[in-house]
């Protein structure tokens, strides 16, 4: 049976934040499980807040494949808002949703120490106005050879980071 323990968290301040971090990763786990809950700071009339991961300042090698759903249809995209530069894993609600809506997202990263490439599995979700959801499903690859040692989270949207009282968690898991 698998056991999770937290390894750090994370809840934003007053005045937000540009990104979050988590550094100094050890690695006496088998698999990493990230669990977000994020508001964009952003108020400029972006409809959506994209949450792109960074892993160990790599700055290539990501690729995602996303399905997306909204109850009405479904979609599929590949490295969305983030070329190959960061992984795009979700997004979080933008400022004008409405004061109490936030994206969600969790994200579970196996063999995370493996000398090989990374695989990471996603599954988000976002309220937007009227009621309705997005729900996203997202495959995702990193092609690095070394351990995952930080992870920092941002937002595609420009001059934009995270609200007060956005929330990231990470958790080191043994099997």
């Amino acid at each position: 049976m698998a056991t999770y323990k937290l390894i750090s968290s994370l809840t934003v301040g007053s005045g937000g934040t540009s990104s979050i971090q988590f550094t100094s990763i050890p690695n006496t786990y088998t698999d990493l499980l990230l669990k977000l809950s994020l508001r964009s700071t952003n108020s400029a009339g972006w409809n959506n807040a994209p949450i792109r991961l960074q892993f160990n300042s790599e700055t290539g090698g990501y690729s995602n494949l996303t399905i997306r759903g909204n109850g009405s249809s479904v979609s599929s995209s590949s490295n969305d808002y983030a070329g190959t530069s960061r992984m795009f894993v979700g997004e979080g609600a933008a400022t004008p949703s409405g004061s109490s809506m936030f994206g969600n997202a969790e994200v579970y990263i196996p063999n995370y120490t493996w000398d090989k490439n990374k695989s990471v599995s996603v599954e988000s979700i976002r309220a937007l106005d009227g009621g309705n959801a997005d729900l996203n499903i997202t495959a995702g690859l990193l092609t690095a050879n070394s351990a995952i040692t930080s992870i920092t989270i941002e937002t595609y949207t420009p001059n934009s980071g995270w609200t007060e009282y956005s929330t990231a968690y990470l958790y080191g898991i043994n099997n």
